[in-house]
């Protein structure tokens, strides 16, 4: 994705400034068309520095999925009471504790008034809007839908939101089980190695390479943990760099669709969002090509991304999605399977729904066992490296002990 900043000028002939995120120069103008706008001139922001772009990933805030759930329940409640929207909005903007929802309503209410469109205000914040969200409202609001389509958003937010807490919880426990080992390995190196260093210096004994790599590491811990502090925050820095790059994030989503323990985990997290996704585009009337542009941008798997843009291509040209689904390798068996029998019955919709709640349980159990499987190994590999930590400076000490006896 990339920035485009742009000037435009509306039906009434007032010049308007922004800023808008797409793939191309082509679709951003496009959409600026479809927005009722006449572009004067268009082009891409410059990406910045690289501490530009560290300081924006780590301090640039988002929208929380939880946030965007109590949002979209809020106003399709005050719809259903027969309020306007620009009211509900302003209601919305007072009343939220959050204050990236509480900007987004200002911000959504302001190109109202403007004379906008609650789809088109949308469109224009492709950085705090999801996909789906913006293509069900624009929808919604031409069919006259827009507080049951809210409702259902902020169902599906929930169960994201909920889904994605499931995943962070079976992976807290290992990862603070790593972090305290790592931190006592850190001790040892730090404060007891110089300890046994000293003895070993005044025994003046031989010294094994085991024995000799450990005293190495320590004396570095003592008298370089700053560079070793720099160098870790730098390491990190460029990692987040990469991963948030398309090449980085593409190696991280193919590696965890092929890493042992958390394939199953990961695979059952994205047919959910697959299938919650799709069914909630559907019955809202958005057609199956566009549907499946949509949940592309919305899966937040790349493997699974070309392989729906591939499943896209097929659809165009006449094949069925069953038929697509199942030349492809990443789509699980049952939810092909689940897909024909709707696609057969004409209750795609409600099927991909159900299939989506499946999944949804398979994710509990999953990571609910995760930290069971996880946690035996991560100690064994921790104990067998202090253990050649502690073996190898106590060993010269045997032996010098050993030959004076």
């Amino acid at each position: 994705m990339a920035f485009f900043l742009y000037k435009a000028r509306d039906k009434e002939g007032n010049l308007i400034e922004g800023k808008i995120e797409t793939d191309l120069l082509i679709d951003a103008v496009r959409k600026l068309q479809q927005s009722g706008l006449f572009v004067i001139d268009i082009k891409q922001q410059k990406q910045g520095t690289i501490v530009e772009k560290m300081l924006g990933i780590l301090f640039s805030p988002r929208v929380k999925l939880k946030d965007l759930a109590i949002f979209c329940r809020q106003l399709s409640f005050m719809l259903e009471a027969g309020l306007s929207l620009e009211y509900a909005l302003q209601v919305n903007m007072y009343n939220q504790t959050s204050l990236s929802v509480k900007k987004l309503s200002q911000i959504l209410l302001k190109e109202l008034r403007e004379g906008r469109s609650f789809g088109d205000a949308c469109a224009q914040l492709s950085r705090e809007i999801p996909p789906i969200m913006r293509d069900l409202v624009f929808t919604a609001e031409v069919g006259g839908f827009l507080d049951s389509v809210l409702a259902r958003l902020a169902e599906y937010f929930e169960k994201e939101t909920e889904s994605r807490e499931k995943v962070k919880t079976a992976l807290v426990y290992p990862a603070l089980v790593m972090v305290i080992a790592l931190l006592a390995l850190c001790v040892i190196f730090t404060f007891v190695v110089p300890v046994f260093a000293g003895i070993l210096e005044d025994l003046n004994a031989p010294l094994p390479m085991g024995t000799k790599i450990v005293l190495k590491i320590s004396l570095i811990f003592n008298r370089y943990w700053y560079l070793l502090l720099l160098g870790l925050f730098f390491l990190a820095s460029i990692l987040i760099l990469y991963l948030r790059s398309f090449q980085g994030k593409k190696r991280l989503d193919e590696l965890l669709l092929k890493l042992p323990f958390l394939k199953e985990l990961n695979q059952k997290v994205i047919a959910s969002r697959f299938c919650r996704t799709l069914a909630n585009l559907l019955q809202s009337g958005v057609p199956l090509y566009e549907a499946l542009k949509v949940v592309e941008l919305t899966i937040g798997n790349l493997a699974w991304q070309g392989e729906i843009e591939k499943t896209r291509e097929n659809i165009k040209n006449g094949k069925s999605l069953t038929e697509s689904f199942r030349k492809n390798s990443v789509f699980p068996p049952m939810m092909v399977q689940m897909i024909a029998v709707g696609e057969q019955s004409g209750t795609i919709d409600s099927l991909l729904l159900k299939v989506g709640s499946y999944y949804d349980n398979e994710v509990v159990e999953t990571a609910e066992r995760l930290p069971k499987l996880i946690e035996p190994i991560i100690l064994v590999l921790l104990g067998i490296i202090v253990g050649l930590v502690v073996l190898g400076v106590l060993i010269p000490m045997f032996s010098v002990i050993g030959g004076i006896n």
